[in-house]
């Protein structure tokens, strides 16, 4: 996974494909971090394709872009286990036209430093989804370029929640803080509240009845003792109902 600081650039791809008509579509997005801006997507259209080859194509066009840039170094993150897998060399690929593509990964490949390859589920890649599903609807290839659909991107895409390591555990002074604030108000049990054990069941029934007992001969109990009385009763109560099933 990434650091929450990592400098560089991601690249998305998703694809789509009509297995009656062979014609299908790819989007591609590279993000810029820190701040996961978009850098640059499009949508290609695609002829003659089977899915497995439309989503290689989403991969090699969206390395094309990166390389056109002169990015050296890139992520690459798709929702394609197989296409994902093969670039990999976990698993074979024995389809002629997958191997074409393949070959053509491996020579594009060289023109990067490093590429690193992320499966992650369609769910989290919803930006690429988008480009792509728009370039099928409109027949044609195109560039992303209005404000409002950028932003659109950004706000859709989960791939962060994937390849992106936690930026840290919560604030320890915060936590202190509401564990103070919940002991000042009272608004519930601390840890002595915790389920008893049977012993202990029984002997808090036992000091239950030996309490009610004492209890027209004790004196009035103070705010801090009431509230402590409170709490062991509705334990008392809970324990007694849990003893009983």
């Amino acid at each position: 996974m990434l650091e929450s600081d990592y400098q560089g650039v991601v690249l998305s791809f998703d694809s789509a494909a009509k297995t009656s008509t062979r014609a299908g579509s790819c989007g591609c997005v590279l993000w810029q971090l820190p701040g996961w801006e978009v850098l640059d997507a499009r949508g290609f259209i695609l002829e003659d394709v089977t899915v497995n080859d439309a989503e290689y194509h989403g991969l090699l066009n969206g390395l094309k872009m990166a390389s056109d840039r002169g990015i050296e170094n890139l992520v690459a993150v798709g929702d394609s286990r197989i296409v994902i897998q093969q670039v990999q060399g976990l698993i074979n690929c024995n389809q002629p036209n997958l191997q074409r593509r393949l070959a053509e990964y491996e020579v594009i490949r060289t023109t990067f430093k490093t590429v690193q390859r992320v499966h992650v589920k369609r769910l989290y890649n919803q930006a690429a989804d988008y480009v792509t599903s728009k370039t099928l609807a409109l027949g044609k290839s195109w560039q992303v370029e209005d404000a409002q659909e950028r932003l659109h991107l950004r706000l859709v895409s989960r791939i962060a929640e994937q390849v992106m390591k936690p930026s840290g555990t919560p604030n320890e002074a915060h936590v202190r803080a509401r564990t103070v604030d919940a002991d000042l108000d009272g608004v519930g049990p601390d840890f002595d509240s915790a389920p008893l054990t049977p012993a202990a069941k029984v002997l808090a029934v036992m000091t239950r009845a030996r309490s009610r007992g004492e209890a027209d001969s004790s004196e009035p109990m103070g705010h801090v003792e009431y509230q402590a009385e409170r709490w062991r009763r509705i334990k008392v109560h809970q324990d007694e109902d849990t003893f009983l099933m």
